[in-house]
């Protein structure tokens, strides 16, 4: 019975999730196909520019014109990020710039779509 479940126990998979994530981006990543190198000044400008929208139209004090813009705005910038995440070397910033921009764009959706002023948010 103890080698049986010895045996049980060795065939199961036992990694955490997070053990599984970085398997799985170290997988991502060997498997990377751009040719051009990361530009991290680049990267780093685009998610300080996310990060402005952010704040400044889809932060605390919101409005529909607002809303409006960053949606335009960050279309804009997933399409540079989807370019770069593409086209580049693969690394854990452009990967990182890629998530960001794309969960960005869903609370603007998200904001956009709840005229409801609650909690701590401010609809103008």
């Amino acid at each position: 019975w103890g080698q049986s479940a010895a045996s049980d126990i060795q065939a199961r998979d036992l990694a955490t999730p997070v053990e599984k994530a970085k398997q799985a981006v170290a997988k991502h990543m060997a498997t990377d196909t751009g040719d051009a190198a990361v530009d991290e000044d680049e990267v780093q400008a685009l998610r300080r520019q996310m990060q402005q929208v952010m704040w400044e139209k889809v932060g605390i004090i919101r409005s529909t014109p607002d809303l409006q813009a960053a949606g335009t705005e960050l279309d804009a910038l997933q399409a540079q990020a989807e370019g770069i995440y593409k086209s580049r070397k693969l690394t854990l910033s452009t990967m990182a710039l890629r998530n960001g921009v794309a969960t960005a764009k869903s609370i603007q959706e998200a904001a956009a779509a709840n005229p409801v002023s609650k909690g701590a948010h401010f609809m103008q």
